[in-house]
């Protein structure tokens, strides 16, 4: 029997597993994650998936324009030189990953939208600067706790 997702006021139903795969497309790691704590966002370089560039854009505080804080906000965004042509939608399936090194073993932190037939994010040609992704991908606290094995070393991977 598969476990529920989980369900949560701000990302809706979200399955999280631990995956022992790496992520298929995209993998970057921030070797000083406490120096992008007096950053906003971080964006990763651009990356091809499915026949567009996309880059990934993490909020090490929290996305404050959706007035989320003490969490980790990690989101799918297309790249900055992509357009999508008048009419046309660029549907999305997609898993975001949080590298764990928890006592030396590598897994990754995986979440996905639980109901990936209806909740498949649709990025439109009129629509700049659209996120997909998770509000609150992980508790900051959770986050920096080093015994949790997700910031090992003030570095980390993430990847898509």
């Amino acid at each position: 029997m598969a476990a529920a997702p989980d369900i949560d006021q701000y990302n809706g139903a979200v399955w999280r597993s631990v995956s022992k795969k790496p992520p298929k497309h995209y993998k970057v790691s921030i070797t000083s994650f406490s120096s992008l704590k007096s950053t906003e966002k971080y964006e990763s370089g651009e990356f091809e998936a499915g026949g567009y560039m996309w880059k990934l854009v993490l909020f090490p505080n929290g996305n404050k324009n959706r007035e989320v804080k003490d969490h980790i906000s990690l989101y799918l965004e297309l790249g900055t030189q992509e357009k999508i042509k008048p009419g046309k939608i660029v549907t999305i399936d997609y898993k975001l990953f949080l590298l764990n090194r928890h006592k030396g073993k590598k897994s990754y932190l995986v979440l996905e939208h639980s109901n990936k037939k209806e909740n498949k994010y649709c990025i439109y040609g009129t629509i700049v600067g659209g996120l997909a992704g998770f509000d609150r991908f992980i508790p900051l606290k959770d986050f920096i706790d080093a015994s949790n094995g997700y910031l090992i070393d003030d570095s980390r991977g993430l990847g898509f």
